[in-house]
């Protein structure tokens, strides 16, 4: 059962809402991402993050355990890899941020695509060079510079300008926050 995170039972929403706050994911956040969670079946006590087309049709969506289980993430089996997550929410028009992760891209705020790990699907890669976008902006998590690099000389070979966020090795948007993170960004 998918219960959204206004008006669900007090112990599943308070231990949903607290695991996301910890995480630095506040209430206009919840409602911008349509965040929710379950409280049974298989994504049970798991925080759902669903991604959208930019037609606004559920294209993805994953399951991060809120409480400690020995299973911390979940996603359908039958989902295409080869997708771009929250596409609803992105401006084609301006430079693009690529993160990681979901929890990256609702941290960087900011025309953040999350790739779902450190390759971009070539669907992705199709609808930036379609669109014009001006800049690819890799914030990967530290320990993936190597892969950043490596992924900028597609968009340079067709010359889209790209930058390159050099994090801590040990760090990724999320642990770095908002403003942290915009400082590298921006450097």
């Amino acid at each position: 059962t998918l219960m959204a995170l206004d008006g669900a039972p007090m112990y599943f929403y308070k231990k949903a809402k607290g695991y996301l706050y910890e995480r630095g994911v506040g209430r206009l956040d919840i409602l911008k991402h349509q965040i929710g969670y379950c409280e049974s079946g298989s994504y049970n006590e798991m925080v759902i993050f669903p991604s959208f087309t930019e037609n606004f049709k559920l294209n993805h969506y994953f399951g991060r355990t809120f409480m400690n289980a020995f299973k911390r993430f979940k996603e359908p089996d039958n989902i295409s890899k080869d997708l771009i997550q929250d596409e609803n929410l992105i401006n084609w028009l301006e430079p693009v941020v690529l993160v990681e992760s979901r929890i990256d891209a609702i941290t960087v705020k900011r025309n953040a695509i999350p790739l779902g790990g450190k390759f971009i699907p070539k669907s992705l890669k199709v609808k930036i060079l379609e669109n014009g976008t001006p800049e690819v902006i890799f914030c990967l998590d530290g320990d993936a510079l190597k892969d950043a690099k490596n992924n900028a000389e597609y968009f340079i070979k067709y010359g889209v300008k790209v930058r390159i966020a050099e994090l801590p090795e040990d760090q990724d948007p999320n642990s770095l926050g908002f403003d942290k993170v915009w400082e590298f960004i921006d450097n």
